[in-house]
């Protein structure tokens, strides 16, 4: 069964991400800054429930010890949140792991469908703003 992805959008505040990995002992390298300075999806399936919040995948700590998420409120309010993802792997001969956080709500991830994300699958350029590899007299 596969279900649709959410449809709730944030915005990584930048200052709170730089403060969150130097926090882990990591940085975040400025040639970085834009690939988080855009809209953001929640990852999880639609109509889920994690205490109201939604959630993303940000990077996995250096070190190993876990994955770094944003978490936010449906009024906006977030936070950055060190935890390890979902060790849930898909049945079959060739296994997926579960990339989203650890003890979320419903589907694993590969249960759920990203139109989004299989766009840029088939498009990468279209995502990419005017100077970043976007060449508009191409299309």
């Amino acid at each position: 069964m596969t279900v649709r992805v959410c449809n709730a959008i944030s915005i990584l505040p930048l200052s709170d991400l730089v403060a969150a990995a130097e926090a882990h002992g990591e940085t975040v390298p400025i040639n970085d800054h834009a690939q988080y300075a855009g809209p953001v999806r929640c990852e999880l399936a639609i109509e889920h429930d994690m205490d109201g919040a939604h959630c993303m995948y940000v990077k996995e700590w250096d070190d190993g010890t876990g994955n770094l998420w944003w978490r936010w409120l449906p009024n906006g309010v977030g936070e950055f949140v060190s935890t390890p993802a979902c060790e849930a792997q898909s049945d079959g001969e060739d296994p997926q792991a579960c990339y989203l956080i650890e003890n979320h709500p419903r589907e694993h991830s590969w249960e759920i469908f990203n139109p989004l994300r299989e766009e840029a699958a088939r498009d990468p350029q279209s995502f990419l703003p005017e100077g970043l590899g976007r060449h508009p007299q191409n299309e």
